[in-house]
């Protein structure tokens, strides 16, 4: 029992990783609704479990070697991912601030609205989260390999069941970070939120996506 404890407190600290944090902030920070913030967590923390417990399995219960440059390779892919979903936060903002007139004709009647082209994006978000949680399961499975008690490495089915407690944790952890952050982003007015928030959120993640590229040595030697 103390294994799964450990496990799941390790989970939770693990959802708490910056690259994780800045990536999901991207979504949250689209979301008005604290029920959508939270799914964006579920979305992403069924991706990472989902990756978690395939490459547990393929690992301890079917002894699948794992390359020597695969945690490296993985990671660069969630630099890509930070800078991606960062990019599409600051595109979305900047469209935002462009507001401009539709007119459109009903017979004889001729009527103008502003339109601005912020709209309709959670489907994707939704899609996105779920993909990004994958791609963070990958690059963190091994690592939490390594901190499985060594006194249990005799059950590989032990480790799995190991890995789905962690991942639990995980879950747990970034649904309570995305309720937080949804609850704050709620107190936001739209033109906060459009004008500093969205951006100063996305230019972090592209930030930190670079960050997270170049030290994984592969960007550069």
């Amino acid at each position: 029992m103390l294994i799964f404890t450990t496990a799941f407190l390790l989970g939770i600290l693990h959802a708490f990783g910056p690259d994780h944090l800045a990536a999901v902030s991207t979504f949250v920070s689209q979301r008005r609704r604290l029920s959508s913030a939270v799914m964006v967590s579920l979305r992403w923390g069924v991706g990472h479990l989902a990756a978690v417990l395939l490459l547990g399995v393929l690992i301890a219960a079917l002894a699948v070697p794992v390359p020597e440059r695969f945690e490296p390779y993985a990671e660069f892919l969630v630099g890509l991912v930070l800078v991606f979903v960062g990019g599409i936060s600051l595109r979305r903002s900047f469209r935002a601030r462009k507001l401009h007139f539709h007119q459109h004709s009903h017979g004889s009647l001729v009527h103008s609205h502003l339109h601005s082209h912020a709209h309709g994006e959670e489907h994707f978000d939704n899609h996105a989260a779920t993909v990004t949680g994958v791609l963070h399961g990958l690059a963190g499975a091994v690592p939490a390999l390594a901190l499985f008690p060594i006194a249990a490495m005799e059950s590989p089915w032990l480790m799995v069941a190991y890995l789905g407690v962690f991942g639990l944790g995980v879950m747990l952890g970034m649904a309570g970070y995305c309720l937080a952050l949804g609850g704050l982003i709620r107190t936001f007015s739209d033109a906060l939120l459009e004008r500093w928030v969205q951006p100063v959120i996305g230019t972090g993640s592209c930030a930190l996506g670079v960050v997270w590229m170049i030290r994984t040595g592969l960007l550069v030697p």
